[in-house]
């Protein structure tokens, strides 16, 4: 299976690239500067109209949106246990994800705009202990050390 993830750092495409690192799946990751329009160009345009990461290329076909891409992930590597198998359970997860995605995700995209996520946080301590659980997960680790690096080379192309 041929796995390309486009990606881009302080964007929400970092949702599939820990989650596919937690499946074990073997990817190719392409960044996109979106800062430099990248997803504005017709070569980009053409995989992905919305002109947003992320996007999943699985084997020439394109995905997008990470509900779906989550979703895919899950059913393609069912070993990494990454959804419940109780159906029920397994739709609330969805749920969840879809607030994220919807309500959460938009919200926090026009802060970013303006204030650079200047938030007091304090009142929200559940919040707080599943972000320093989320740090110690060698996926993440993994991701934030990818996204690091990427800021870098985005920085000299400047």
């Amino acid at each position: 299976m041929d796995i390309v993830l486009y990606y881009s750092p302080i964007a929400c495409s970092l949702v599939p690239y820990v989650t596919l690192t937690e499946a074990g799946a073997d990817f190719e990751v392409r960044n996109i500067n979106l800062r430099k329009g990248q997803q504005s160009s017709p070569a980009y345009l053409k995989l992905n109209p919305k002109h947003k990461v992320p996007v999943l290329m699985v084997d020439g076909q394109v995905l997008t949106e990470n509900v779906a891409i989550q979703l895919w992930i899950a059913r393609n590597f069912p070993e990494a246990k990454l959804l419940p198998t109780d159906p029920w359970q397994e739709l609330k997860a969805i749920s969840i994800m879809s607030w994220c995605a919807s309500g959460i995700h938009p919200f926090l995209a026009r802060t970013n705009a303006r204030t650079q996520f200047e938030l007091d946080l304090t009142r929200y301590t559940n919040c707080q202990a599943h972000y320093a659980r989320l740090q110690t997960r060698p996926s993440v680790q993994q991701c934030l050390a990818y996204e690091k690096s990427v800021q870098a080379e985005f920085a000299k192309a400047a």
